[in-house]
């Protein structure tokens, strides 16, 4: 039996700084009723003097903790999503994506049509799109710098587009924002080795299927 061909998603630089951005928020705000309460202790700070102040400093306490707990959640998500990838695997009878040990897809390569690489320019991505969008979040020599480095044919994903969509064997995780066709599925992972080059494996392994069956 050949050995599979595997290919791991790669750390996605974003995930990272907001991880540590959404971590380091928490840890301040857990932090901050801690040192408030330690200068109440050591009699830098006043403590509550009647019960409208003691309910006023258990509201912001509260509200601090939650924001806590919710900054916190973000920035394990965000790790999460960075240090545990995802693995495409090619076996002999098809197309897997797994984390970990848990199979999260399968397409098996009788029900493979075609595969090629999808483009900024296939999605409907333009350079003025890439501008205005750089622009909201970090100004106007961000969103000149993006619009500049916009590459219509960059790839931004895999596409398998299937011979039948409502084969039991085949099932693939569908994304927060955009649901895959039924005949039509797509890989949008940043992958450690090229689309072109997983492309070029899926399309040798899926020929050599068919002639052998």
């Amino acid at each position: 039996m050949k050995k599979p061909f595997t290919c791991n998603t790669r750390s996605v630089t974003g995930n990272m700084v907001l991880g540590v951005l959404f971590l380091g928020c928490g840890i301040l705000l857990v932090g901050t009723p801690c040192i408030a309460g330690a200068g109440t202790l050591f009699g830098s700070v006043s403590p509550p003097r009647d019960a409208n102040e003691l309910k006023g400093t258990l509201c912001v306490l509260a509200v601090c903790l939650a924001m806590a707990a919710a900054t916190l959640s973000l920035g394990v998500l965000c790790l999460n999503a960075t240090l545990l990838p995802r693995t495409l695997e090619i076996t002999n009878e098809g197309i897997e994506l797994r984390w970990f040990q848990k199979k999260l897809g399968n397409v098996p390569f009788a029900n493979v049509k075609e595969v090629f690489v999808k483009t900024r320019a296939m999605a409907g991505e333009t350079a003025e799109g890439a501008y205005w969008q750089a622009f909201l979040t970090g100004g106007f020599i961000a969103a000149t710098i993006a619009r500049n480095r916009f590459n219509p044919n960059e790839p931004i994903g895999i596409v398998i587009t299937l011979m039948d969509g409502k084969d039991p064997d085949t099932f693939w995780p569908r994304t927060l924002f955009k649901k895959n066709h039924k005949k039509r599925l797509e890989v949008l992972y940043h992958w450690k080795l090229p689309h072109k080059r997983i492309v070029e494996k899926i399309t040798k392994a899926v020929s050599r299927h068919k002639e052998i069956n």
